[in-house]
C-alpha cells in the first residue's frame, strides 16, 4: 500500500510542492492509490483494481521503480503501467524475486504455511544498490543503469511471466542467485495458505540429479557463481559492499552433495 500511495504522491502532489530531491517506488501497483476523504484512511481494496497509470515523465526529481516478479503479474498488477525509461525515470525490474520474501520476513520464514518455502532470492542486494544509485543520481547528475524487463507473455489477455525450463523467470535484472541457479526462485505463491503467501513466492530447489547436469562440480558452481556476482557489480545492480554476503548466499555443498 506504501508504493500505491507513493505512486499518488509522485503524479499529484510532488510537482505541487517539491519536497523530495528523488522518489524510490518499491513494488507499486498498476493502479494509484485512491485520494480519501479527509481524517480517514485511504483503502487500498478499492484502489488495486483502479485503470492503471504511469509516473509522470515531466517531474523535475529522479525516480527509480524497483518492481519485483510479484509486483509485474500477480493482482498486484504492475506490468498494464509499464513504463520506457527517460532521463528522469528508471525502472529495475528483478528476476526471481518475489514482493516479499525470506530476508524480510526473517526468522519465521520457515514457519509460513505457503504449502511450500517462501521466496529466498536476491532481492534486497539490488534494492540496496538501487537506493545508493538514486543518492548518486540525486547530487550528482548520473543516472542508474537501465535494464531490460521480464519476460512477460500477454497472449492470453493475461500477464503471465515467461520462464525456462526449470522454472526462473527470463529476462530482467539477474544477479547469480538466477543466472547460476540451484532453485527454482519464482513470485509465485505457493499451493496454501491466505492472502500473505500470495506475496512470498516460492523457493523449489532442483533435485541432485538436474544439479549433476548442470554443474561438472562444485568448483565450477562456485567459479560461475563469482563471476556472476562480479558482472552484476559491474553493472551497477549489486554493491561492492554486498559482495561477500551475495557469495554467501551461494550454495555449493548441494552441487557437491550431487555428485
Amino acid at each position: 500500500q506504501s508504493a500505491f500511495a507513493l505512486t499518488t504522491y509522485a503524479d499529484g502532489v510532488q510537482p505541487l510542492v517539491n519536497v523530495y530531491d528523488g522518489i524510490l517506488i518499491h513494488s507499486r501497483g498498476g493502479a494509484p492509490l485512491r485520494l480519501g476523504e479527509a481524517g480517514a484512511g485511504a483503502s487500498i481494496a478499492t484502489s488495486i483494481f483502479d485503470p492503471p497509470v504511469q509516473i509522470r515523465t515531466d517531474l523535475d526529481v529522479p525516480v527509480l521503480i524497483v518492481e519485483t516478479e510479484t509486483d509485474v503479474t500477480s493482482v498486484i498488477g504492475y506490468h498494464p503501467a509499464r513504463q520506457d525509461d527517460t532521463d528522469r525515470i528508471r525502472l529495475w525490474e528483478l528476476a526471481g524475486t518475489a514482493h516479499a520474501d525470506a530476508f524480510i520476513v526473517g526468522a519465521a520464514a520457515d514457519l509460513v504455511p505457503c504449502g511450500a518455502k517462501i521466496n529466498d532470492g536476491p532481492q534486497r542486494f539490488t534494492l540496496r544498490a538501487g537506493l545508493r544509485a538514486l543518492e548518486t543520481w540525486v547530487r550528482t547528475g548520473e543516472a542508474p543503469p537501465t535494464s531490460p524487463r521480464l519476460d512477460v507473455d500477454t497472449a492470453t489477455g493475461k500477464a503471465v511471466m515467461v520462464r525456462d525450463a526449470d522454472g526462473n523467470a527470463l529476462g530482467g535484472v539477474r544477479l547469480p542467485q538466477v543466472v547460476v541457479p540451484v532453485a527454482a526462485l519464482t513470485g509465485e505463491p505457493g499451493p496454501s495458505g491466505g492472502t500473505i503467501c500470495m506475496l512470498l513466492g516460492t523457493t523449489v530447489p532442483f533435485t541432485a540429479a538436474r544439479l549433476a547436469e548442470l554443474y561438472p562440480s562444485a568448483d565450477a558452481y562456485r567459479q560461475a557463481y563469482e563471476q556472476a556476482t562480479d558482472a552484476a557489480i559491474a553493472a551497477g545492480f549489486a554493491l561492492p559492499a554486498d559482495r561477500q554476503q551475495i557469495l554467501d548466499d551461494a550454495d555449493p555443498a548441494a552441487v557437491a552433495a550431487a555428485r
